[in-house]
C-alpha cells in the first residue's frame, strides 16, 4: 500500500510541475497587457452597438454569429508574441481570428473576434473579457 502512495505522489508532483512548467509559457516574459470587456444580448431581433469602448457584439439571435474587429498595437520598441485569452460568459462563444502571432516594434495588426450563439442559448445579456498579453519574443 505504501508503494502506491508513494507513486501515486511521484505522478501527482510530475503533473505539478508540468502544469507550471507549461503554465508559465516555457520560460517567457509577459511585458504587458490590454484587457477589453466584451457584451452581447441574446434576443428575438437583431440590434447593433458601435461604440468602441469595449467590444459589443450588439443583439443577435440564437445559433447566429456577431463579429467585431479589434486593433492590436505593440507599443513596445521590441518585438513581442501576442496571446489572446478570453474569460468570463462569452469565453467559449468567441474566437479569435488569430493567435499566439508576433508584431514588430511600433507595429499594429486588426484581428477578428467572433462570437457564435449557440442555438439553445437563453435570451439574456452575456458579459466577459478578452485580454491581449504581449509577451517578449525570444527570436
Amino acid at each position: 500500500m505504501n508503494k502506491i502512495l508513494i507513486i501515486l505522489f511521484i505522478i501527482l508532483a510530475a503533473i505539478i510541475a508540468l502544469s507550471v512548467y507549461m503554465w508559465s509559457g516555457f520560460g517567457s516574459q509577459i511585458i504587458g497587457a490590454k484587457s477589453f470587456e466584451m457584451f452581447l444580448t441574446v434576443g428575438d431581433k437583431i440590434g447593433f452597438n458601435i461604440d468602441t469602448n469595449a467590444v459589443y457584439f450588439g443583439k443577435t439571435l440564437p445559433d447566429s454569429a456577431a463579429k467585431r474587429d479589434l486593433l492590436i498595437s505593440n507599443d513596445f520598441n521590441e518585438k513581442v508574441l501576442v496571446a489572446v485569452e478570453k474569460s468570463g460568459d462569452l469565453a467559449g462563444w468567441v474566437e479569435p481570428s488569430q493567435n499566439d502571432f508576433y508584431l514588430n516594434a511600433k507595429e499594429s495588426k486588426t484581428i477578428t473576434l467572433t462570437a457564435t450563439v449557440p442555438a439553445d442559448a437563453k435570451k439574456s445579456d452575456y458579459f466577459g473579457v478578452v485580454t491581449v498579453y504581449y509577451i517578449k519574443a525570444h527570436n
